[in-house]
């Protein structure tokens, strides 16, 4: 008889993850700091500041390039504008050099007969275009924005909302992704997570969240939920 596989639903992250979109994301973020009299960042800073949402990193950033200059502070106001200013150049560069990582598709491909979502922290409206440009919605059931729900990673809700439409269970689940929201997130539903090391957090650092699994290469996903 065949052994029973450990998995039946994978749920993805989608930045960092599946897709490399850190040098749109840090493009766009740069015109904007321009556009409002501040320094450009470099991608490393950037990478830092993603995982938490668009909101997130605008505050970030631009609290951050405000706080270098003395007797400088910004409101809620102006962060609301800076948003809405990024959501528009962002709006036009998204798609400029964003592409699945190395063995994405061919892996993908593979483990077509598991039931698979996306769960990201992009607003919906930006990771379905994502998924749909990169030729990827084909393998997934589901797909989650950060504003799709009312709460995001690293609040258990998205997952547990996709195991309940698909019928799945935590026990036979697995999250893999890239940051300490997916761990943390995986972790709060009882579902198992696999942290890739190739994205925007530090091996070390994931390594701190205590995965069950850690990969270098997202091929290396297929023997873990193949055997």
């Amino acid at each position: 008889m065949k052994a029973q596989r450990p998995f039946r639903t994978l749920i993805f992250d989608l930045d960092g993850t599946l897709v490399n979109t850190i040098g749109d994301i840090t493009h766009s973020l740069n015109l904007t700091l321009r556009e409002y009299g501040f320094p450009p960042i470099n991608e490393t800073r950037c990478t830092e500041y993603v995982g938490h949402g668009i909101a997130n990193l605008i505050r970030t950033a631009f609290r951050t390039a405000a706080a270098a200059k003395r007797n400088h502070s910004l409101s809620e106001d102006q962060i609301s504008e800076y948003l809405q200013r990024y959501l528009q150049i962002y709006g036009d560069h998204y798609l400029d050099h964003s592409a699945p990582y190395p063995g994405v598709v061919d892996t993908l491909a593979q483990l077509q007969d598991f039931q698979m979502a996306v769960v990201s922290n992009k607003s919906y409206s930006f990771t379905s275009q994502v998924i749909k440009h990169t030729k990827l919605e084909q393998y997934f059931r589901i797909v989650l924005g950060g504003d799709s729900l009312p709460h995001k990673k690293p609040a258990p809700e998205p997952l547990l909302y996709v195991l309940e439409k698909l019928g799945g269970s935590p026990m036979e689940t697995l999250m893999i992704g890239d940051g300490d929201t997916d761990m943390q997130a995986a972790k709060a539903a009882g579902i198992r997570c696999c942290a890739v090391s190739y994205g925007y957090r530090p091996k070390q650092q994931l390594l701190e969240y205590r995965p069950d699994f850690i990969i270098d290469d997202f091929r290396q996903l297929v023997p873990i939920v193949l055997t």
